[in-house]
């Protein structure tokens, strides 16, 4: 083992001695992390990024100026998070076994889905008594990758999938896929299980952000869809006598109404966000208001049966798709696309920005720092 000294005295230790490129890279992080900065760090494939990562920011988090600052917090969990993101599980269980290389052992929860984790699909025999990891005592490793994770679940008789999802509460370290993270329903699945407030995110293969943010900041609804959502949320206002809901009722038809309107050369229409605000005016709702008739969708969602939620939750995520964080993001970093196929209309909206995307996400998160590391 070698040690680094950093800036502040901040002792980063490595499985060897650094070579200049390495000692570069660590000071830029540390750096970052002091200032709650982000960083994007582009080196060479092979070069050691991985390792010069994970020694930088788990050395910085265990740093005794850091601990002296959450000194009068009774637990670790007072100290940052770190979440780790890569595009495949393969390369988080490279990190994985790089993390073994190190002295740090923090406690580490590795995320897969309920396909790729849950031994017993569509019964929840084991899933039942994961709670025996904590209450019970049963020892889970601090280090262990999805592999590692199996066998362990197996040999205590536990769901590896229920495993995660009872680690996640106390982990230190969280690894899963750019998928997991910047999917915002995954996302919201782990809200319900951590905080991700004032955590440090690094995001490994990061010249894919282009394809994620594409990818996760898509959302479409056809005015099919729109209209049996009306239909539906206009039975439960004459059921409940209420106005609010009979107005959701009315604005949501008006907008597929708008949109079989907007004139279409051909089978595809693109265009930013603006006409939007004039469909939006037409069903009775302000550009301003867009937050408070998304509270009122939510108000009509627990009345719908399954199948009839569907309309109105991609509405939801289409609105604050379009205008989330619109008072910093300019028009121009969000298009508008409406499709006509088999004789259904379809409008989408997705950001065209990767830099408000995150910007969008930063924001919505609290995290302190992002770290983009890219190799080449």
């Amino acid at each position: 083992m070698a040690v680094f000294l950093g800036g502040d005295g901040i002792e980063i230790h490595t499985p060897h001695t650094l070579a200049p490129h390495h000692r570069n890279a660590i000071q830029k992080i540390l750096c970052s992390l002091k200032n709650r900065k982000n960083l994007l760090l582009d080196t060479p494939s092979r070069s050691g990024k991985t390792l010069s990562i994970l020694c930088a920011v788990l050395g910085w988090r265990e740093s005794p100026a850091l601990r002296e600052k959450t000194r009068h917090y009774t637990t670790p969990k007072a100290l940052p998070r770190v979440i780790y993101t890569a595009k495949t599980h393969c390369q988080l269980e490279h990190t994985i076994r790089e993390l073994k290389k190190t002295q740090y052992r923090p406690r580490t929860c590795i995320v897969g889905s309920r396909k790729q984790l849950c031994l017993h699909p569509g019964t929840c025999q084991w899933c039942s008594q994961a709670k025996r990891v904590r209450d019970t005592g049963h020892r889970v490793d601090n280090v262990m990758g999805m592999e590692d994770l199996v066998v362990f679940a197996k040999k205590n008789s536990l769901c590896p999938h229920a495993v995660t999802r009872e680690c996640l509460p106390d982990a230190e370290l969280i690894l899963l896929t750019h998928a997991h993270f910047f999917s915002r329903a995954d996302r919201l699945d782990l809200e319900d299980h951590i905080d991700f407030a004032g955590a440090v995110v690094v995001v490994d293969e990061a010249h894919h952000m282009d394809d994620v943010c594409w990818e996760h900041s898509l959302a479409e609804i056809e005015t099919e869809d729109l209209e049996k959502a009306a239909h539906c949320i206009e039975n439960i206002s004459v059921q409940k006598e209420n106005e609010k809901v009979l107005f959701v009722s009315n604005a949501i038809r008006k907008i597929a109404e708008e949109t079989e309107k907007i004139p279409l050369s051909g089978a595809l229409l693109v265009f930013s966000t603006q006409p939007i605000h004039e469909i939006l005016r037409a069903a009775g709702i302000a550009s301003s208001g867009a937050g408070t008739f998304d509270s009122l969708l939510s108000e009509t969602i627990p009345f719908l049966d399954q199948a009839e939620k569907l309309p109105v939750m991609e509405l939801k995520r289409f609105l604050r798709t379009a205008f989330s964080h619109c008072a910093q993001q300019s028009t121009s970093t969000k298009t508008i696309r409406v499709e006509k196929e088999n004789g259904k209309t379809a409008i989408c909206c997705l950001c065209t920005s990767t830099a408000h995307f995150i910007a969008s996400l930063l924001g919505a998160l609290g995290v302190s720092s992002m770290i983009f590391a890219s190799g080449f």
